[in-house]
């Protein structure tokens, strides 16, 4: 219906990996990258899908597009690093780690990757200290037009909680708070949400 529009190509991609088929979300995502080659998110979901699929070179190749189209987006770094880290890169996915955790100090998957790496050099203090700040990494998809809009559809309690603890692990307290008082308008004796 929209041909020109690249979220439609992204979805459809995601969809077709979560159903088992790597090989085609490959090839959507190769399309839509080639027919909108600005559209960060397209490479940011190649990189994701190829860690996946132990395709780290591969991957790394997407994160670096990623980081030449948005160089604020941590992301890209992390994914980066985390390529370089499956192929035993270690001081190569440093530098590249610590601008994703400079970017994005909340962001405990950069810290936890930063760690892995440091301990795999022998340095164990900043292996620890990153380590630490690295536990109970969730990682999160880059933002799209789609998923920014997608709260604003999103009503049902269980969807709401679950956008609410999403905002929450990105760092995003006030704004998961926010959700959590639309829900409690329609269900004030409902325990999870109090």
């Amino acid at each position: 219906l929209a041909p020109n529009e690249p979220h439609g190509y992204l979805y459809y991609a995601v969809s077709t990996q979560e159903a088992g088929d790597t090989d085609q979300a490959v090839e959507v995502l190769l399309q839509l990258n080639s027919k909108f080659p600005d559209f960060a998110p397209g490479f940011y979901r190649m990189g994701e899908i190829l860690l996946k699929a132990n395709r780290p070179e591969e991957a790394d190749a997407a994160f670096k597009q990623l980081r030449k189209l948005a160089p604020d987006q941590w992301r890209g770094y992390t994914g980066s690093g985390d390529s370089m880290l499956r192929r035993n890169q270690f001081s190569k996915a440093v530098p590249v780690l610590e601008k994703a955790v400079t970017l994005a100090p909340q962001i405990k998957t950069a810290h936890y990757l930063l760690g892995v790496a440091y301990q795999n050099l022998g340095r164990i203090q900043e292996a620890e200290r990153e380590l630490r700040l690295g536990v109970n990494a969730v990682m999160s998809p880059m933002p799209d037009e789609w998923s920014k809009r997608a709260p604003q559809h999103m009503k049902r309690l269980q969807d709401q909680l679950a956008m609410a603890m999403y905002h929450h692990q990105r760092g995003q307290p006030a704004l998961s708070i926010e959700m959590l008082k639309e829900a409690l308008q329609w269900n004030p004796t409902n325990l999870t949400v109090l």
